[in-house]
């Protein structure tokens, strides 16, 4: 899959109110798509049109990258609404609509032997008046959905000779390292200091070549990417590629086959991987909440200002949702479904708190990322309107220290 270098802002559609964007600002006229086209040959500002493949060439903007698409998967505006979520391709050939149920479902075949279906669970726990529905992610094989997108990548991709190299918090690193030591690859993994000994014990027992670098998230990347370009090594992003996004997508294939009705799923947010999955899955089928540290709110940040922004990060799931910027592709894909994502943040005495309720009313054993998304409704900060099916997803499980930790091991 060619990297996307930048996101594509939008696209038009045939017969419905024009969805191109001027200067950022959805048209919406309710103009033919000739006449949105005339517009863009003067003023200039479309990155992007969406297309039937059977448009005619007087439709097509010399300006504008074209993104075709094949009639009758949907309707045109939800063509337009995922074009958004897909640009440019580093070797400067034009965007195509990327068909995420599709590549979902064949990636859900692909992982399929090597990792865990995880368990559902419906309860009344929490003191809420209905039943909410659980998934119980945080059992995935190293504690969290990072082995999904980690086997995707590298069953998807031909892996170099110099092998694989990634930069985690923590559970991604560990998802990388599980794997490549699965499939006989080698793998370099940097991570901060901040993941913490029971995350960088986990890594260096899946076999990995670890590095622990001092600051953030970022500055572990940082490394990862002079190895890459030092060796040729196989990046393995942890949240802001498509190969990593289809690959968490089959989380909520997965929930949706083990019988799924919610109108509305919670899911902590980090980096955006996760839930940048599930709006590729659902496609505005579903409500989608976003639930984020206070102080940890990459993507809350980008969407009150209209672009992904660095935030400081730290609190008590930092070492798990503490990215500085929000993924381009998930961004993309929640303002293109802005109508059905919610952003909403919490505080860390929220999460720490459901994080202990899940063990004393379930004895569910989470690290606070794991708790994030249910805070949101243990704390009040999300309240379901009547008769509204929620579900959880608890994201994962690598708490610190370990409780169960082999006295004097070393890390």
């Amino acid at each position: 899959m060619p990297e996307i270098r930048s996101a594509v802002s939008m696209a038009c559609v045939l017969r419905d109110p024009c969805q191109n964007v001027h200067h950022g600002i959805g048209c919406g006229d309710h103009h033919s798509l000739q006449t949105c086209c005339a517009i863009a040959e003067k003023i200039r500002t479309f990155s992007s049109i969406a297309l039937p493949v059977w448009a005619p060439a007087r439709m097509r903007n010399d300006d504008a990258k074209v993104i075709e698409f094949e009639p009758g998967f949907g309707n045109t505006r939800a063509c337009a609404r995922q074009s958004r979520a897909y640009g440019q391709h580093a070797d400067g050939t034009k965007g195509l609509y990327m068909h995420w149920t599709q590549d979902i479902s064949t990636a859900e075949t692909r992982i399929r032997p090597y990792i865990q279906r995880t368990p559902v669970i419906e309860t009344t726990s929490f003191g809420f008046e209905h039943p909410i529905t659980l998934k119980l992610e945080h059992m995935q094989h190293t504690g969290s959905f990072k082995a999904r997108g980690a086997f995707n990548t590298l069953l998807g991709g031909s892996v170099p000779d110099a092998g694989l190299v990634a930069a985690s918090g923590g559970n991604h690193g560990a998802a990388v390292a599980y794997a490549a030591q699965r499939l006989g690859f080698r793998a370099r993994v940097y991570v901060p200091e901040i993941a913490g000994p029971a995350k960088i014990a986990l890594i260096r027992a899946c076999g990995a070549d670890l590095e622990v670098v001092s600051g953030a998230y970022a500055n572990a990347l940082e490394k990862a990417r002079a190895y890459e370009n030092e060796t040729g090594a196989m990046q393995v992003h942890a949240y802001d590629a498509p190969a990593t996004i289809i690959g968490q997508g089959t989380c909520f294939a997965e929930w949706d086959a083990q019988g799924l009705e919610a109108d509305t799923v919670l899911i902590a947010v980090g980096g955006g991987g996760l839930i940048a999955g599930a709006m590729a899955w659902y496609g505005g089928s579903k409500k989608i909440v976003a639930i984020e540290p206070e102080t940890s709110s990459a993507l809350h940040a980008a969407l009150n200002a209209g672009a992904p922004v660095d935030v400081e990060v730290s609190g008590v799931a930092a070492n798990a949702l503490g990215a500085r910027r929000i993924g381009a592709i998930c961004y993309q894909l929640a303002q293109a479904q802005s109508d059905m994502v919610m952003s909403l943040t919490v505080p860390d005495d929220a999460i720490t708190h459901a994080q202990q309720r899940l063990w004393q009313e379930r004895r569910l054993l989470v690290e606070p990322a794991g708790a994030t998304a249910l805070a949101a409704l243990t704390s009040g900060a999300y309240q379901p309107a009547v008769g509204e099916r929620v579900a959880v997803l608890l994201c994962g499980g690598n708490i610190a220290p370990d409780p169960l930790e082999v006295p004097h091991a070393v890390v």
